[in-house]
């Protein structure tokens, strides 16, 4: 973790569209992990799309966006206008007729749950991103768990290190997410490439020199737990509202 510098705006968007800012400060997320068990990828999957058939027959109205990590970790992305949508969605999935429990049982070993906000105040888009969000096909993840009564200065290490990036022209773009409430990290980001090859080869060289090596340090130091991932986007996945 001592070069996780950046919190890329990629995912951002592909979790909040395209709000404004003041909208996008108010999203939140509902975020699943679903920690799989080893050799239990394909059984995880049918029984994922089996749900999304019967979401879909109930008439749920929430949709969702899936990646999936290097760790077993299919992580399922759920906006929500405000809290009482957890109510709302609850209540929805109260009708879904059973699926197959047995293999949903032998596929999961746990299920992580917890709420981000995300905060475009502390975010920077460049103008001309260095991978098109179209190209983009693989993620590196980073995540902070910040000790007690150091959240502001986690805050304000981010603002200097996106003054930092807008000073050097980069064309690495950031979103920055908070935890609300639940079992994740405090801090958390995503980092885009076109894939693995493209990411260790061109991650450093694309920094531009920008010395923001000492932020990342102390942010690090602020925390009590860091973390990275490799991921990928799994459109398949997803679950679409009818209509």
């Amino acid at each position: 973790m001592k070069n996780a510098i950046t919190m890329t705006v990629v995912v951002g968007l592909m979790i909040v569209g395209a709000a404004s800012a003041a909208q996008a400060q108010n999203q939140l997320t509902l975020v699943q992990d679903v920690h799989v068990n080893p050799g239990k990828t394909a059984q995880f999957e049918e029984a994922k799309l089996g749900r999304n058939t019967r979401m879909a027959d109930a008439g749920v109205t929430f949709g969702s966006r899936t990646f999936a990590n290097d760790r077993n970790v299919y992580s399922t992305l759920i906006p929500l206008s405000n809290m009482a949508d957890l109510d709302k969605r609850r209540t929805q999935l109260s009708g879904l007729r059973a699926g197959n429990a047995t293999l949903a049982s032998e596929a999961i070993h746990h299920i992580d749950s917890y709420i981000v906000r995300r905060r475009p105040d502390l975010e920077y888009t460049p103008t001309t991103p260095r991978v098109p969000a179209d190209e983009v096909g693989f993620y590196r993840g980073f995540h902070w768990y910040l000790k007690f009564g150091t959240a502001n200065e986690a805050a304000d290490i981010v603002r200097q290190i996106r003054a930092l990036y807008e000073e050097n022209n980069l064309q690495i773009g950031f979103a920055v997410f908070t935890k609300v409430t639940g079992s994740g990290p405090d801090l958390s980001a995503f980092l885009p490439a076109r894939d693995a090859a493209d990411f260790y080869s061109n991650y450093f060289a694309s920094l531009g020199g920008a010395p923001v090596g000492p932020l990342v340090e102390r942010l690090n130091e602020l925390s009590y737990r860091t973390d990275n991932t490799n991921g990928s986007r799994r459109q398949d996945l997803d679950y679409q509202p009818p209509n």
